[in-house]
């Protein structure tokens, strides 16, 4: 997918956007791909915005989500990863998926991230200040298949959660993607 492609799908998916912070990370987002050729890049640049994609791998039934708990920034998160060069954000975050769990996700073409979310991480995370713009998609475990820590040096736990579970997170932690990401899978 090249960055035309990319920013013609974003575009789309801009006119579902109601909430005022999600319409201003996507501006930044749109900004970068237009103006910065070294934004699908990372590089360890104090104050550089990175692009990165998740997965929030959902149950048959929908009922309960994937995480895990990331050793270096100490948090929950979901399947997921940087660009590294790769303009495809679906293609990164079902390859992340395979890396992290050994998911095998068929990619299938046309599909919108269900939202984006910019995290700001201080120099005591990284070593240095950084922001990741992350687009989140939403897959089903396929039956057949189960999931297992792929990389444990990055992951030391994998924990199915449900929607009720994510929320007392989000809140006790003050995660305020998790808070959007349940709204979405709420609706579901």
């Amino acid at each position: 997918m090249s960055k035309v492609v990319f920013k013609n799908t974003i575009k789309k998916y801009t006119k579902h956007i109601i909430d005022p912070e999600e319409k201003k990370t996507v501006e930044i987002l749109l900004d970068n791909i237009e103006n910065n050729k070294d934004f699908f890049v990372r590089k360890k640049v104090s104050g550089k915005i990175d692009i990165a994609a998740s997965v929030l791998l959902l149950s048959e039934d929908l009922e309960n989500g994937l995480f895990l708990f990331h050793k270096k920034i100490q948090k929950w998160t979901m399947p997921g990863g940087h660009a590294d060069g790769e303009t495809d954000l679906h293609k990164v975050a079902l390859t992340e998926l395979k890396e992290e769990v050994g998911v095998t996700i068929e990619q299938k073409k046309g599909i919108l991230p269900v939202f984006t979310y910019k995290f700001d991480y201080s120099p005591e995370v990284f070593g240095y200040k950084k922001s990741i713009i992350n687009l989140f998609y939403i897959e089903t475990c396929p039956v057949s298949q189960i999931p297992k820590i792929m990389e444990p040096d990055k992951c030391e736990e994998l924990r199915w959660m449900s929607v009720e579970e994510v929320k007392k997170l989000a809140k006790k932690n003050n995660y305020k993607s998790y808070l959007r990401l349940a709204e979405v899978w709420d609706s579901m």
